[in-house]
Parts: structure tokens; C-alpha cells; sequence
């Protein structure tokens, strides 16, 4: 077992070598924020955007820039750790701290979008009213763990309103959604590589008054399973499944890296992807 885990280990070693070679920026982290209107298209200048950093659970303000014509505002020479950024428009939160999470490492350059509850109106911008917002963690079986790239699909009543995106974090976030009448609800299914590990009757939502829930959903996922969802026991079995996830994650690697090289991909779309890559890796490598 400890012969598999090193191999493992080496193969590892060089995907996550090649990730940090090519996304590595001066040893410090860039965060560039994107601010947009609730119709999630229209960039919101003018807004000030707070950056604070969060250690053991607590937040405490570091900087604030204001966004320019395209939206964007950035912070520079970060050090690596948990980050929250807020948004306040006009005097008024359009966007709260405990959305805006975010973990910054190894120096690479990092794009947070934000979507804020600020409608677009003339003359003035007016806030919408009675939109909800739900924040997703998802998490393997062992409540510890989070899964990147789970699908998270919401219903409503049984049919399918909108379907996020776990991030690297295991979060998904659904804003505007209506508030639900009576005898309606919400229900979220995970799906994670084909197979549902979070049925969509384990939980009922209900929504109103333009609140912001936050739910942890614990799947059923194991640290290391089948594609069917039995667990693995046997070494060689571990071993090959481990195997064929860190060939696809240096096919992936590749993929991006051929992309980059030929000019065919632009910073906004190879980084987040060098991300990804490197938070499987690193998740493998755990495991």
C-alpha cells in the first residue's frame, strides 16, 4: 500500500510541478473582483469593493477599491489565505461578505465574479426586491471534505430552475430567485461524475421576503469510490483508480497547457482551469 502511495505520489508530484510552473506569479496573489448588476451581463462601475481576510473563522478589513468602467477592481500582493469581499454601492450592501469567499495560494493570478441585488433602472439604480439568494456547500460523506465540479441542480416544485457549478471550495451560490408561495419549495440534487450523490428529496427550501439561505449538503460520496459509488478496499483497485484520475488530470494539464502556448486561450480562461486542475490534484494527493 505505502509502494502505491508513492507512486501515486510521483506522478503527482510532476502534474502539480507543471501547474505552479505555468500559473506562479512572484510568489504573491492577485485577486482581479467583477462586479455585476443582478442580470449577472452588465458590469457595475462606480461600487466599492472591501477585501477582508479571514482567519479561523473571523474576517478583519485589509482594502477597498472601487470598480472602473468595465467593473473591475484588484488587489495585489496577497499572501495566501482565506479571503471575503463585500460590495457597497451608493451607501447600501449589495453584496455581503459571507458570499464572497475565496482561498488564494501559490501565487497565481485569481477573477472572483460578483453578482450583486442592484438592478439596472433609469434614472437611478434600484435595488430589487423580494429575490433570494442560496448558498450550496457541498461535501463528501465525511463532512470535512468539499467536492469541486459536483453539478448542483434546484428545482422547484420538481422542475429544474437553474444548475451551478461547485467551486473549488465545494460552493455554488443561486441569486434571484423568487420567493416560493404556499405549498412550494426548493430541492437541490448534486450529481458528481454521472451519478447523483445528493437526491433531490433529501431537502426542502422554502423562500421569501428577499432572504439569503445558506445550506451544507453531505453527500453520499466517499474519499475514493467507484464510478457506481461502491467503496474500494482493495490496494490495487485504489491504485488504479487513483491512477487513471491523475492520467486525466495530466491530459487535462495538457490540453490547456497546448492551448496557452498556441495564443488559443486568454488569461480569464486558462486560470480558472489551472485552479482546477491543481485543487483535483492536490485532492487526490490527500487521498
Amino acid at each position: 500500500m505505502r509502494n502505491n502511495k508513492f507512486l501515486v505520489s510521483i506522478v503527482l508530484f510532476f502534474v502539480l510541478s507543471s501547474v505552479y510552473n505555468i500559473a506562479a506569479y512572484q510568489g504573491t496573489n492577485v485577486l482581479t473582483v467583477i462586479v455585476y448588476y443582478s442580470d449577472r451581463t452588465t458590469p457595475l462601475p462606480g461600487a466599492i469593493v472591501k477585501l477582508y481576510e479571514v482567519v479561523r473563522g473571523r474576517t478583519s478589513f485589509l482594502s477597498q477599491a472601487r470598480t472602473n468602467s468595465e467593473g473591475k477592481a484588484s488587489f495585489s500582493g496577497l499572501a495566501d489565505g482565506n479571503y471575503a469581499v463585500k460590495v457597497v454601492y451608493r451607501g447600501k450592501v449589495v453584496f455581503p461578505k459571507s458570499m464572497g469567499r475565496i482561498t488564494l495560494e501559490r501565487g497565481l493570478m485569481y477573477t472572483l465574479r460578483v453578482y450583486t441585488t442592484l438592478g439596472k433602472g433609469a434614472p437611478e439604480d434600484t435595488e430589487v426586491a423580494g429575490t433570494n439568494t442560496l448558498v450550496f456547500d457541498v461535501y463528501k460523506s465525511d463532512g470535512i471534505t468539499p467536492i469541486s465540479g459536483a453539478f448542483v441542480k434546484l428545482y422547484k416544485n420538481g422542475r429544474l430552475v437553474i444548475t451551478g457549478v461547485s467551486d473549488v471550495n465545494g460552493r455554488v451560490a443561486f441569486f434571484n430567485l423568487p420567493s416560493t408561495g404556499l405549498g412550494e419549495y426548493y430541492t437541490p440534487e448534486v450529481i458528481y461524475e454521472g451519478v447523483t450523490i445528493f437526491p433531490t428529496n433529501s431537502l426542502r427550501i422554502t423562500l421569501t421576503g428577499g432572504i439569503m439561505g445558506r445550506y451544507t449538503l453531505i453527500t453520499t460520496l466517499g474519499k475514493v469510490t467507484h464510478e457506481e459509488g461502491r467503496p474500494i478496499t482493495s490496494s490495487v483497485e485504489l491504485l488504479l483508480n487513483v491512477t487513471q484520475r491523475a492520467l486525466g488530470i495530466i491530459s487535462h494539464l495538457n490540453n490547456v497547457s497546448r492551448n496557452i502556448l498556441n495564443r488559443n486561450m486568454s488569461r480569464d480562461a486558462y486560470l480558472p482551469q489551472l485552479i482546477a486542475i491543481k485543487a483535483e490534484s492536490e485532492t487526490l494527493l490527500r487521498q
